[in-house]
């Protein structure tokens, strides 16, 4: 049974695109937990109504659920997405629609798991006409270090303000080695930008990223 996995958006057909193309048995619609505007809330409620009433005519019975996620927050978003997309049966993800940080977080999921990730682009740009078309995204094979069980730790708070306070929380331990693991661990969310890691001497005070 497909899954197919998409964040909420305003791009009609770019998300009907990509249900026509996967033909999914179901559809999990990424939410966002706290929408900019109530304007922009009532839009998207419209918009996903018109995509689910046009999928209906599509050759498969489609069951639809959400999962509500922080947008604004890709730590917290990723672990919150990473458990369900892992888990779930012949899982495919469409980055076509949502705004750009829930797509990064989609994406660097999608290339930890290996999995078939599409993008479509649209029929036209500001009233221009333009070829709209979907495409399938090439995987990149590389393990991006992404430990869930350290990045639920992490995130209960918004700012650790040692390696050794961090350890102690992540491996009931704040000896030496336990120390150097959550810097190994640290190093690629780093460089994902999920963690600002900021130097004051010798000491490391690590704050999870917010928008």
């Amino acid at each position: 049974m497909a899954t197919l996995f998409m964040a909420q958006g305003l791009e009609r057909d770019r998300m009907l695109a990509a249900v026509a193309y996967h033909l999914p048995n179901q559809v999990v619609i990424i939410r966002n937990k706290r929408d900019i505007s109530a304007e922009l809330s009532r839009k998207v409620e419209k918009n996903l109504s018109a995509v689910k009433k046009k999928s209906s005519q599509f050759p498969v019975n489609i069951s639809w659920n959400e999962v509500w996620v922080d947008f604004f927050s890709p730590v917290n978003a990723l672990v919150d997405l990473y458990e369900q997309i892992s888990s779930a049966e012949d899982a495919r993800i469409d980055i076509s629609s949502g705004n750009k940080l829930i797509t990064i977080v989609l994406f660097l999921i999608a290339s930890d798991l290996g999995l078939k990730v599409t993008y479509s682009t649209a029929s036209s740009y500001k009233g221009i006409p333009g070829y709209g078309r979907l495409m399938e995204i090439p995987k990149i094979p590389v393990d991006l270090g992404l430990d869930i069980r350290f990045l639920k730790v992490l995130r209960r708070r918004d700012r650790w303000d040692s390696l050794t306070e961090l350890a102690k929380r992540a491996f009931g331990r704040s000896d030496k080695s336990a120390i150097m693991s959550v810097a190994r661990k640290l190093e690629p969310l780093e460089e994902l930008g999920l963690v600002d890691i900021r130097r004051k001497g010798r000491r490391k005070f690590v704050e999870v990223t917010r928008v």
